[in-house]
């Protein structure tokens, strides 16, 4: 018997705690006039790639509860770098926002068991550049020539500093990293590579 496939995890997961969305918390931290060009642009990407990824897929009825939410904050998080940002979304991810977000009397599982909850991306404008100027949907760019910075944010301590993010091909923000990343940080200790070294596998 095949083993399911990665949006099949991710679907029966969201059944299983009775959530109504998924995918990753994406922060702009840079508000330059070239990211602000870039920004629409960069959105416009990543959602195109998880729609192609998903409706190739054996579980095109995960597309229905995809929920990518890009925040925009320049007086909040204007050049923020990765150690603060996992500050910011650990306290997000235990706010009154956060816990509305899924229907009321779904399973109560603690935020960091959720790739949702437990990592998010950050976009600065490296970021934006790769992606916005690598290769295009619907081109997957599977040599991982556009990437995000991918943080893990169960770690916020400067002494983690060394290994709690990493360059994270773009194309894995789909639904790769969202499966691979559920509620097992060994996937992390085994597949964490030091910038400027991208992930892509």
């Amino acid at each position: 018997m095949p083993l399911p496939s990665t949006e099949q995890n991710i679907y029966e997961a969201l059944q299983a705690y009775g959530h109504s969305k998924w995918g990753f918390v994406i922060y702009r931290t840079s508000y330059t006039p070239a990211s602000d060009a870039m920004w629409p642009r960069f959105q416009a990407i990543l959602i195109q790639r998880a729609r192609n990824v998903i409706l190739d897929s054996d579980t095109p009825q995960l597309l229905d509860h995809l929920d990518y939410k890009f925040i925009s904050d320049p007086a909040r998080i204007d050049g923020t770098d990765p150690i603060t940002l996992q500050r910011i979304h650990a306290e997000w991810r235990i706010s009154p926002d956060a816990q509305a977000e899924q229907p009321e009397g779904s399973a109560q599982v603690w935020p960091s068991d959720i790739p949702r909850y437990k990592h998010c991306l950050l976009a600065d404008e490296d970021v934006m550049r790769s992606v916005t100027e690598g290769p295009q949907p619907p081109d997957l760019d599977i040599d991982g020539k556009s990437y995000v910075k991918f943080l893990h944010c169960d770690w916020v301590n400067e002494d983690a500093k060394e290994g709690s993010w990493m360059l994270l091909a773009s194309w894995l923000a789909a639904t790769e990293a969202y499966d691979v990343f559920h509620d097992n940080d060994a996937n992390w200790y085994n597949l964490w590579r030091k910038p400027p070294e991208v992930v892509n596998h």
